[in-house]
C-alpha cells in the first residue's frame, strides 16, 4: 500500500509500476478467498447451532411429551385407587400434578378435597383395635403381631410401643385421665400401661383361652375383661385385685365387645351366643354393680360390636341371627336399642355391618361394613351423612374427643386411619340406602339451604351447604325426571315419566317439612320439564311431543297448551323468567319463548334452530341463558333477540348441561365427570371426577357457590365453588397427609418417575 502511494507520487519504471500492480492483485484475491471462507464458516456454523437447537428442542419436546405420559398415567391410578387406597390416591394426584400439569391430574386433585384421609399409621401388622386418649393427641393401635402402639396424631409418628402380650392384641382402652392404657391379648392376659413411658403396670390373668375384649370404667378404678369363655371378669386398676361380680354369659357364648355406659351403671356384652331354641341373647345390659341382668337383646345369635350413646340411653349394637337356612337373611345390621323402653330400631341401609362408634356428642354414630365402607349417620333422623371406603374388609372404629376425626384400624392391611369427619361434609357424595337408582335431577331450594335428587323411588333431601341427608319423599310413580322448589322453599313440585303399567305421569306437591304430598294431577304425557310461576299459581311442564302445558297450581286443572313453529320437537326444559310474565323452554330445535298471559308466541331468537338443552333467565330478564349438549353456551338479548354463542370445545357424550346464576360458567355432564368451563373464555376450567356413570343432572346454586351432580352410579355430588387452584389443592394434601410416599410405593408405582419427593419435609 505504501508502495503504491510512492509510486503514484513520482514516475517509475514500467517493470516496477507492473509488479506493484500484480501485487495488488494478489492481495485483493487473497481478501476476496478469506471473505468467502469466512462466509461459508459463517454459515457452517449456524446450521451447527440450527441442528443443534433442533436437537434440543426436539430433547425437550420429548422429555414434555414423557411427561405429559406419565403425569396421565399417574392421574389414572389416583382416580382408580380413589375408593380402596385414598391416601395413596392422594398423593399420587400430587404427583401427576408436580410431573406435568395436565388436565387429567387437575381433576385427579379436584377429587382429592372429598377424601377425608388425615393421616395414615403403619403398624406394619394387623390392626385389631383402635383407642384415643381423651386429650386426642395419642392413639393407641393393637396388633397382631402382639405389640400395642401409641402414636401422635398430630405428626403421624410412633411414641412407644409396648411389648410383653406373646399373642395377637385384641382390644385396647384408655382410662379416663389418659395415663393408663389397657390391652388385652390372646395370651390369655390383660395388661395396665403407663401411657407417659410404657411400661407394664399390672397384668391379670383373664380366659386362658384368650381375653378378646378389655374396658376401663368411667371412674377410671375397674377394669373389665372378656374372654372367649363368655366370662366377664372385673380387677381393681390401683391393686390388679379381682373384684366382684363376676358376671357369666352362660353355657355356649364367646365375647367380642365389652363397653361400660357412660354414667358408669351398666355393662354391655357381644358376642357369640349358640343358637338354642328359644334362645338367642348374644347382647345384654348387666348392672355394673351388681352383676345381675337388665336387659337381653331379642333375636341375635351373633353380635360384633356395642356402644353407648353419651347420655347413655341408647345402645347401638351390629347384631344378626344365624339360621343355617340358605334362604334365610343372616346378615348383620345395626340396631339402636332404647334402654329406657327395650323397643329396638334397625337402622337402614347397614348390610354386613361391622363396628359401631358414637360421636362425643350422640349426634354422629359411624358403623363400618364387612367390606370396609364406613358410613356416618344422623341420630336423630337416621339418614346418612357421609360414605367412604376405609379398607379391603372390616375396620375398628373410634372417635376423637371433639368429634372433628375418626379413627379406623384395619387387620388387612396393617394400618391405623385417621379420618377428618367435618371435611367429608365440604364437597360431599350423596348416598342412600338405594345406591343402585340413577339420581335423574337435582334441585335448590331458592335459598340454597336444600338439595333435591329425584330417583325412580322418590326424592332425596339433603343440607344443600354440607351434604347431610334430611329427609325422604318417597314415591313410586315412576322415575322423577324433574323437581322444583316453590319460592318459599316449603314446597317441592316433582314430575316424572310413565312406569310400564300406567298410562299417566304425575306431577306432586310436596310439604318439604312433614315429607307429605299435599296433591297431585295426571298428565297424559311424560313429564320431562317442569316449572313453577314465581307466584306459586302456575305450573309448566314440557313433554317429549313438543308441547308445553301450563297448569293451575291450586286445582291441578289445565290452563293453556303452547305450541312452537315446528312439530316433532322434544322439550327438554322450560323456566319462568322473574316478573312471571314470560316462559321459555328449551328443545332440540332451539329455544321457544311465549307470553304466558296471553299464550302468544314470541319470535324465535336468533340462530334459534340449535339444540338448547337447558334454558335460564337472568336476573332482570333482559337476557336468556341457554347451553346445548353439543358444545356451545348462548346468551339471547330479549330486547333486540340478537344471540351470542360461544362454542366450548367440549366432548360428544354430554348427558346433562348448565348454566351458573351469573352466566360466568357452564357445567356439562358426561359418562362418569363434570367438566366446568370458562363462559367468557371458552376453556376448561376442571374436570371434576368421582362419578362412575352417566351425568343425568347438573344444577348451580342459586347464589352460584355450589354445583349439585346427579349420575346413574346412584349418587349425587356436591362441589363447592369457587374451586381453589391445583397448586393450592396439591399442597394442602401434603399438609393433611403428613407422609410422602413409602418404598413400596416408589417401587410398585414410580419405578420409572423423578425419585425426588412429592412432599417435601
Amino acid at each position: 500500500m505504501e508502495g503504491e502511494e510512492w509510486a503514484s507520487a513520482r514516475p517509475l519504471p514500467a517493470e516496477t509500476t507492473a509488479f506493484l500492480r500484480a501485487s495488488r492483485q494478489r492481495q485483493d484475491a487473497a481478501v476476496r478467498r478469506t471473505k468467502r471462507l469466512n462466509l461459508v464458516l459463517a454459515g457452517l456454523l449456524a446450521l451447527a447451532l440450527l441442528a443443534t437447537g433442533i436437537a434440543f428442542y426436539q430433547q425437550d419436546a420429548a422429555v414434555e411429551a414423557q411427561h405429559v405420559a406419565q403425569s396421565r398415567q399417574l392421574a389414572a391410578l389416583s382416580t382408580g385407587l380413589a375408593a380402596t387406597r385414598p391416601d395413596l390416591s392422594s398423593l399420587l394426584a400430587v404427583k401427576a400434578w408436580r410431573t406435568h400439569r395436565t388436565e387429567e391430574a387437575a381433576s385427579a386433585l379436584y377429587g382429592a378435597p372429598a377424601v377425608p384421609l388425615e393421616r395414615l399409621f403403619d403398624a406394619d401388622s394387623g390392626v385389631n383395635a383402635v383407642a384415643y386418649a381423651p386429650d386426642g393427641g395419642t392413639l393407641a393401635t393393637g396388633s397382631e403381631d402382639g405389640t400395642a402402639r401409641l402414636w401422635d396424631v398430630r405428626t403421624g409418628k410412633p411414641r412407644l410401643t409396648l411389648t410383653g402380650h406373646t399373642k395377637s392384641v385384641s382390644s385396647v382402652a384408655f382410662a379416663p385421665d389418659g395415663a393408663t392404657l389397657a390391652t388385652g391379648s390372646f395370651d390369655g392376659t390383660a395388661r395396665l400401661w403407663d401411657a407417659r413411658t410404657g411400661r407394664s403396670r399390672l397384668t391379670a390373668t383373664g380366659d386362658a383361652e384368650g381375653v378378646s375384649a378389655v374396658a376401663i370404667s368411667p371412674d377410671g378404678a375397674t377394669l373389665a375383661t372378656g374372654g372367649l369363655n363368655g366370662v366377664v371378669r372385673l380387677w381393681d386398676t390401683g391393686t390388679g385385685k379381682p373384684r366382684e361380680p363376676v358376671i357369666d354369659q352362660g353355657w355356649g357364648k364367646v365375647l367380642d365387645e365389652i363397653v361400660f355406659s357412660p354414667d358408669g351403671t351398666m355393662i354391655a356384652t357381644a358376642g357369640i351366643a349358640l343358637p338354642l331354641p328359644g334362645v338367642r341373647d348374644a347382647v345384654r345390659v348387666w348392672d355394673a354393680r351388681t352383676g345381675k341382668p337388665r336387659r337381653t337383646l331379642a333375636g341375635s345369635d351373633i353380635a360384633r360390636s356395642v356402644a353407648f350413646s353419651p347420655d347413655s340411653r341408647t345402645l347401638a349394637v351390629v347384631s344378626g341371627t344365624v339360621s343355617g337356612d340358605p334362604a334365610a337373611d343372616d346378615t348383620t345390621r345395626v340396631r339402636l336399642w332404647d334402654m329406657r323402653t327395650g323397643e329396638d330400631t334397625v337402622l337402614p341401609g347397614t348390610v354386613n355391618a361391622g363396628s359401631v362408634a358414637f360421636g362425643p356428642d350422640g349426634t354422629v354414630l359411624a358403623t363400618s361394613s364387612l367390606e370396609g365402607t364406613v358410613h356416618l349417620w344422623n341420630t336423630r333422623s337416621h339418614d346418612l351423612a357421609a360414605t367412604f371406603y376405609a379398607a379391603s374388609e372390616q375396620v375398628s372404629l373410634a372417635f376423637s374427643p371433639d368429634g372433628g376425626t375418626l379413627a379406623t384400624g384395619s387387620a388387612s392391611d396393617g394400618t391405623a386411619r385417621l379420618w377428618d369427619v367435618r371435611s367429608t361434609r365440604a364437597r360431599a357424595t350423596l348416598t342412600g340406602a338405594d345406591e343402585d337408582l340413577s339420581v335423574w335431577s337435582t334441585a335448590f331450594s331458592p335459598d340454597g339451604g336444600t338439595l333435591a335428587t329425584g330417583s325412580e323411588n322418590g326424592v332425596r333431601l339433603w343440607d344443600g351447604r354440607t351434604g347431610a341427608a334430611r329427609g325422604m319423599l318417597r314415591s313410586d310413580d315412576g322415575i322423577v325426571h324433574a323437581a322444583v322448589f316453590g319460592s318459599d322453599g316449603r314446597t317441592l313440585v316433582t314430575g316424572t315419566g310413565k312406569r310400564e303399567d300406567s298410562d299417566v305421569s304425575r306431577v306432586k306437591f310436596w310439604d318439604v317439612e312433614a315429607e307429605k304430598v299435599r296433591f297431585f294431577f295426571t298428565v297424559e304425557e311424560d313429564v320431562s320439564a317442569l316449572a313453577l310461576s314465581p307466584d306459586g299459581t302456575t305450573v309448566a311442564t314440557g313433554a317429549h311431543d313438543g308441547a308445553v302445558r301450563l297448569w293451575d297450581a291450586r286445582t291441578g286443572r289445565a290452563r293453556a297448551t303452547l305450541t312452537g313453529p315446528t312439530e316433532d320437537v322434544r322439550v327438554w326444559s322450560v323456566a319462568f323468567s322473574h316478573d312471571g310474565t314470560l316462559l321459555a323452554a328449551g328443545t332440540d330445535k332451539g329455544p321457544r319463548l311465549w307470553e304466558v298471559a296471553s299464550g302468544k308466541a314470541r319470535a324465535t331468537p336468533e340462530g334459534g334452530a340449535q339444540e338448547t338443552y337447558f334454558v335460564r333467565f337472568d336476573a332482570d330478564d333482559s337476557t336468556l341463558h341457554g347451553a346445548s349438549r353439543h358444545g356451545f353456551a348462548s346468551r339471547w338479548d330479549l330486547r333486540t333477540g340478537k344471540a351470542r354463542a360461544v362454542p366450548l370445545r367440549t366432548s360428544d357424550a354430554v348427558w346433562s348441561v348448565g348454566v351458573s346464576p351469573d352466566g360466568a360458567l357452564f357445567a356439562e355432564g358426561t359418562s362418569d365427570a363434570v367438566r366446568l368451563w370458562d363462559v367468557r373464555t371458552g376453556e376448561v376450567l376442571a374436570r371434576l371426577s368421582g362419578h362412575t356413570d352417566m351425568v343425568h343432572a347438573v344444577a348451580f346454586s342459586p347464589d352460584g357457590t355450589r354445583l349439585a351432580t346427579g349420575s346413574s352410579d346412584g349418587s349425587a355430588r356436591l362441589w363447592v365453588l369457587p374451586l381453589r387452584d391445583a397448586q393450592t389443592i396439591a399442597d394442602a394434601v401434603c399438609d393433611r397427609l403428613g407422609r410422602d410416599f413409602t418404598r413400596e410405593e416408589k417401587e410398585q408405582y414410580l419405578r420409572d418417575h423423578d425419585p425426588a419427593p412429592v412432599c417435601p419435609a
